[in-house]
């Protein structure tokens, strides 16, 4: 997985939306290349995989019991 550095990502992204609609900044694929910024890459941990799942299956069970209660 390869995740963009800092905590600015959703303000850049945005910045490029409106900077590209403007037309300040050239078509959107030409606005990202030139605004890209290095990511990082996070290699995911397979022993990780059966904790994560289960948790999973108890937000899924969590959810269709509050649907079962607003049905």
């Amino acid at each position: 997985v390869q995740v963009a550095h800092g905590a600015n990502w959703p303000a850049r992204g945005a910045a490029l939306l409106a900077g590209s609609g403007a037309g300040l900044l050239g078509d959107l694929p030409a606005a990202v290349a030139r605004w890209r910024q290095p990511v990082a890459t996070v290699e995911p941990d397979a022993g990780t995989a059966a904790h994560f799942a289960a948790l999973y299956a108890g937000y899924r069970a969590t959810v269709q019991h509050v649907v079962g209660l607003n049905a």
